[in-house]
């Protein structure tokens, strides 16, 4: 069975599997940067998470590719969705434009990533609406949860590699998720694409 809005779900969950996987991985190299705690065997564990997760997510759509079942035209529907992703993007980082330099100029460059994060987090609940994906209401709660308890918890010259590392991880941890449930709904669903 492979039913075409199946292979079309999964095809948009592996879209967000590769964004969650390559920011989570930006998060990581970023926090690990700004705490001069980068180097060449963290870099290349992060690489090889990355590489992981997004040589997993390829293979899982060339297996949707080759099920023989084209996902169908555009639907309203679908530009409505495309629209409001663009738009939710747009004043997210319209919200990172305005709060980086207003932290710089007030001094709290500690806080930065803490606003991002927090920008990110929120930014997630129209989308979980959007795409009707309740698991990014998890994400978006748990990153802004997690940037607000670092900011209110910790040494402020700490915050920056804190918050940073803690959103990798659940960015990661999302993606990864996803990544299991697709793989699950493939073999489960779709079961001729793992004879290939």
């Amino acid at each position: 069975m492979s039913d075409p809005s199946i292979v079309k779900t999964l095809q948009g969950r592996a879209t967000g599997i590769i964004f969650f996987a390559s920011f989570g991985g930006l998060w990581m190299a970023l926090s690990l940067l700004v705490s001069a705690r980068l180097d060449w065997s963290s870099g290349a564990l992060i690489a090889l998470a990355w590489l992981a997760l997004i040589a997993t997510t390829i293979w899982m759509l060339r297996r949707l590719g080759s099920a023989g079942s084209a996902p169908g035209p555009e639907t309203e529907e679908d530009l409505r969705e495309r629209r409001l992703f663009r738009t939710v993007n747009l004043v997210q980082w319209g919200a990172v434009a305005v709060a980086v330099p207003t932290l710089i100029a007030l001094h709290r460059e500690n806080y930065v990533l803490t606003a991002i994060a927090i920008i990110v987090g929120i930014h997630l609940y129209p989308l979980a609406r959007a795409f009707r994906y309740l698991p990014h209401y998890v994400t978006g709660t748990a990153l802004v949860a997690w940037a607000a308890f670092i900011a209110f918890s910790n040494p402020p010259a700490e915050v920056p590699f804190l918050t940073g590392l803690g959103v990798g991880i659940i960015l990661w941890t999302s993606a990864a998720l996803t990544l299991l449930y697709c793989l699950v709904v493939v073999f489960q669903r779709l079961p001729r694409l793992t004879a290939q």
